[in-house]
């Protein structure tokens, strides 16, 4: 036996270098445990399909919204769109409130 030193740590034994890959020895372990290898994912992918199965179902809605001033007539003038983006950004707001929310889930089936 050969003692040597590594560092702070004093190590006693055989040095036992592996510089090479066995690839005999990885494939016989992989074939030996093939069962394994194609019994996780397997279950792994079941158990994804059970838990994706057991979610509630999960609805969305999109919804594209024409925004104008009540003015009798449509100008095309800055002022006239910025307080329709105004506006727009107000709705948005609103539609995404709690209370309109939980007016909507009331009227509705919706949970």
């Amino acid at each position: 036996m050969k003692a040597f030193w590594l560092g702070r740590f004093f190590f006693e034994g055989p040095i036992i270098h592996e510089d090479v890959i066995d690839f005999r020895k990885y494939t016989s372990i992989l074939l030996a445990k093939w069962w394994l290898i194609l019994l996780l994912p397997a279950l792994g992918g079941m158990a994804a399909f059970f838990y994706s199965a057991a979610q509630g179902e999960v609805y969305e809605a999109r919804a594209t919204l024409l925004v104008r001033a009540s003015s009798g007539t449509f100008t095309a003038t800055a002022s006239s769109f910025r307080q329709s983006d105004e506006l727009a950004s107000t709705y948005r707001r609103l539609v995404m409130a709690r209370p309109f929310l939980e007016r909507v889930v009331e009227a509705g089936s919706v949970e």
